[in-house]
């Protein structure tokens, strides 16, 4: 038998409603806890999301530093950022390209290291690592972390023009040319990896296949000068001269068109016999930059082939001041006072010439021309005649010499 049994109703009516009080008390306790408990969740939730939208707002602060040039400020930057929302991939990334900005490569592998341990991984930062081995000359697993990120997003095409180049570096020349030839396709901005191709297929001496890839690219000068710069280069190196002032001629217009492209365009119209031209693509440019020597060597000898004397001598002028041994620039200068009839002063050029170096056929030539000029026909065809010792197919000495 109960206990309530054995009570008053009274007591047993007083006991049944302190039960009930008790079993309220309890039940809205509990409900109390639990939303205290989600009250705390949501609490963290809006916290963790204000400091992910803090933290967003510093890392574009960052990347504006970045691309401002403030490397170190961008790093600081993106510290306090990763501080405040710690998983983001994208943070540790520029974090990386900061300090490898500022030649920081251990603290560079460091923010990669970290990231690592946070389990926080991306394309982009196995790149960042692959780059940071591949400046430690670890080729072997740059090239792993590069092809793993070209795995993860083939359609980028930094991390395929990387993969070609560290496996180019590597040794596997003619690998990175057909990997180029394979994913070309795919990436989204085939450019570069279309001018990597044609630069490794010019290293591998297939020249011919390399203008083809340059051609491929289907870039205008106006949209990519370098490109257009690149093929006017190798056009030159195959003596396609015509070629290459057509592709270069475009660049040439433009105001600020580079030593490269001048030097390139005037070596062609000489070689096409087109010194005046030659001589208009870098009269300006000469004076502008008179440290650039083989600029004032070709504006020389256009120089020479208009009768420009007095330029040709101003041009030597500039390239003495900044390389007063050069052998080209003191045989030019020799040259130049050959044809002002300065023989005595060409001739003191010329034997200095020769005391550095007996076996210079080009410094043998002239000087037989000097001879010939002073009336000493045996002493020019003695220098003509060790051209040719020198050089068997001299056409300079062979025709002096009637042979």
């Amino acid at each position: 038998m109960s206990m309530l049994s054995t009570t008053s109703p009274a007591l047993s009516r007083y006991l049944c409603n302190l039960i009930t009080i008790n079993l309220v008390c309890w039940g809205l306790g509990s409900l109390g806890c639990q939303q205290t408990t989600t009250m705390t969740q949501h609490r963290m939730q809006a916290e963790q999301q204000w400091n992910q939208v803090r933290g967003r707002i510093k890392f574009q602060l960052a990347q504006q530093q970045f691309d401002n040039g403030f490397f170190s400020e961008a790093a600081r930057t993106a510290t306090e950022s990763l501080a405040l929302d710690p998983q983001d991939s994208t943070t540790y990334a520029l974090l990386t390209k900061s300090y490898l900005e500022v030649g920081k490569l251990a603290t560079a592998e460091q923010a990669i290291h970290t990231a690592k341990i946070a389990d926080i991984t991306s394309p982009e930062l196995l790149y960042l690592h692959g780059v940071i081995l591949e400046q430690r000359n670890q080729l072997p697993q740059a090239c792993e972390l590069f092809e793993q990120a070209r795995q993860a997003q083939p359609t980028q095409s930094d991390f395929l023009t990387a993969t070609a180049e560290c496996m180019v570096s590597s040794g596997k020349v003619k690998q990175a040319l057909s990997l180029l030839d394979d994913a070309q396709s795919q990436i989204d901005d085939p450019t570069a990896a279309c001018v990597l191709s044609a630069r490794i297929a010019a290293r591998l001496g297939h020249t011919n296949r390399a203008i083809r890839q340059y051609r491929a690219c289907s870039i205008t000068a106006n949209t990519n000068p370098l490109v257009a710069a690149s093929l006017g280069r190798l056009l030159v190196t195959a003596k396609r001269f015509e070629e290459a002032i057509t592709v270069l001629q475009p660049l040439l217009d433009v105001e600020n068109a580079t030593g490269d492209v001048r030097r390139n365009i005037a070596h062609c119209y000489l070689a096409i016999s087109q010194p005046a031209l030659a001589k208009n693509a870098l009269a300006a440019y000469v004076k502008k930059s008179p440290s650039d020597i083989q600029a004032q060597l070709l504006f020389v000898q256009a120089s020479l082939e208009t009768n420009d004397m007095i330029n040709a001598l101003q041009a030597i002028d500039r390239a003495m001041l900044h390389d007063p041994t050069n052998k080209q620039v003191r045989f030019l200068l020799a040259t130049v006072e050959w044809q002002r009839k300065h023989y005595q002063k060409a001739t003191a050029i010329l034997q200095a010439l020769l005391n550095d170096d007996p076996e210079d056929v080009e410094a043998h030539c002239l000087m037989g021309e000097l001879n010939l000029a002073l009336a000493k026909p045996d002493v020019a065809t003695h220098h003509f005649q060790m051209a040719l010792q020198l050089d068997p197919d001299n056409v300079w000495a062979r025709r002096q010499l009637g042979s």
